[in-house]
């Protein structure tokens, strides 16, 4: 199985400054990243995809495939919903009946189902969140990467996607890193959270710790 390993990492330009930080997400696991607003959160899960040059080392051990979903959904308006899902899992050497099986199946997951034969700019930003969503969880992987991969949906549709992604990590064992602003993500899908300020990590633990027991006054202030 699969787990990430953060080891001294550090990363400087223009006005973002991310670490030294190191910590590990346990096999199976989930990891939050939770801060202000320019704390480096999206700059660590950028450097953990591999998509940022970092000091120190970062490890993806056992890992065969990392699957990566960001913030904006990146749709193709040229193709259908279904054909943004499936898209590349020809490649991947998915049989058509695989494809079609997959793609029914995690359109019913994220209420996509009666949607599959418009276009993307046909639908609305939530969908299209959605639609990048699909795309990514439809295919097999070790390790899951997320940058507030929830933004436009609403909180009863949120809880829906929290609640089948836990379920889906039990089922098929990835380990996960999200990156997120609200806390009920924690409360739900988190085994562990880790809070940063300023690029520098204040507490690691389960979010039931930081919330009752926090280890300096920020963290305090930042989960009340």
């Amino acid at each position: 199985m699969a787990k990430v390993i953060v080891r001294n990492v550090s990363k400087s330009y223009e006005k973002h400054v991310l670490g030294p930080c190191s910590f590990t997400v346990e096999e199976g696991n989930t990891l939050l990243v939770m801060g202000p607003s320019g704390s480096g959160k999206s700059t660590l899960l950028k450097a953990c995809a591999g998509l940022l040059k970092v000091e120190g080392e970062i490890l993806l051990e056992d890992s065969k495939r990392v699957c990566v979903v960001f913030d904006e959904s990146k749709c193709l308006n040229h193709l259908s919903v279904q054909d943004n899902i499936s898209l590349g899992m020809k490649k991947e050497g998915y049989s058509e009946e695989e494809i079609r099986q997959r793609v029914y199946d995690v359109a019913e997951r994220v209420h996509l189902s009666e949607h599959l034969l418009k276009r993307p700019d046909e639908c609305s930003l939530g969908q299209r969140q959605r639609i990048a969503l699909a795309r990514a969880l439809v295919r097999d992987f070790d390790i899951l990467l997320m940058d507030e991969p929830f933004t436009g949906l609403d909180i009863l549709l949120r809880r829906q996607m929290l609640s089948w992604l836990k379920q889906m990590q039990k089922e098929k064992g990835f380990t996960c890193m999200m990156v997120t602003h609200d806390h009920r993500d924690a409360k739900i899908l988190s085994d562990q959270v880790l809070i940063l300020n300023e690029g520098h990590v204040e507490m690691l633990d389960t979010y039931e710790q930081c919330l009752n027991h926090p280890v300096n006054e920020f963290v305090g202030a930042f989960l009340k």
